[in-house]
């Protein structure tokens, strides 16, 4: 078969062909006429992407830096730490478990509530009998530190208010951090809140809320979440104070990692 014979048969076939070629190649002008720079430039980036992934991604001089921040934030947080996070005094430490912890629990409750409520007593000031603890005595160990830290918090305000003459301390109530232990894990800076009412004269109240901002050894002044005086109305009425205090400590996994970071250092 000659090749005159063979295009009469496949003439149909063949212009297909030619026609699909023609259009293919003309396809590719047009890509590379309007895509072709980019293209290039996006084949030069993953070249120069695909050595540098071979190649150490950091140099030595990134990694000091990185260190140099990193120690300059945990100073910080450190001296945040210092300045904010709660330090119970010692009678209302518990560094035991267990039924210990109850124990001792019970024993720091029933004699700060017998001398507070005798203080108040002598001096006609109106005090709530439970002191805003709870109902059910806490189990939990890490409860009974907390309720108790709380506890030493309330201490200094109702001290503060015989020795300034305030007349009622009422409506005091603990709430501790909920997340606190649980198996949802626990935000890693814990807040316990402690409210509570006082009603007096309204200078008593000023000198009270100046008192929990007073820096004497062994003590530290305590965080004020929110704290509103309403003063005096009518003649001979006396003033309100609503108080809320917080009670901040570092979750146990970041105490570590300032720990660790210190052990860091001093090797």
């Amino acid at each position: 078969m000659d090749l005159n014979d063979f295009w009469q048969e496949h003439k149909k076939f063949l212009t297909a062909v030619g026609a699909a070629l023609l259009a293919f190649v003309l396809g590719l002008v047009a890509i590379e006429y309007a895509f072709g720079s980019e293209l290039t430039d996006l084949g030069r980036q993953r070249t120069d992407l695909s050595r540098k992934l071979r190649g150490p991604f950091y140099s030595a001089a990134n990694l000091d830096q990185m260190e140099a921040e990193h120690e300059q934030l945990v100073g910080s947080l450190e001296q945040v730490a210092a300045q904010v996070v709660f330090k119970p005094r010692e009678d209302f430490l518990v560094e035991v478990s267990g039924s210990a912890a109850a124990s001792r629990y019970h024993r720091v409750v029933s004699r700060v509530r017998e001398a507070l409520l005798t203080d108040a007593d002598r001096r006609n000031m109106i005090l709530i009998e439970t002191l805003g603890l709870p109902k059910l005595s806490p189990t939990r160990a890490e409860d009974i530190r907390r309720t108790l830290e709380a506890l030493d918090v309330i201490d200094r305000v109702v001290r503060l208010s015989l020795a300034e003459g305030v007349r009622r301390v009422d409506d005091i109530r603990i709430r501790l951090n909920q997340q606190a232990g649980s198996r949802a894990g626990s935000e890693r800076v814990e807040r316990t809140r402690i409210t509570m009412e006082l009603v007096g004269p309204e200078r008593s109240l000023v000198r009270v809320l100046e008192g929990t901002q007073r820096v004497a050894p062994g003590l530290q002044p305590l965080t004020l979440a929110e704290c509103s005086l309403r003063g005096a109305g009518e003649r001979g009425s006396e003033a309100q104070l609503d108080l809320s205090i917080a009670i901040v400590r570092l979750a146990a996994d970041l105490e570590a990692e300032l720990f660790a970071s210190r052990l860091a250092e001093e090797n």
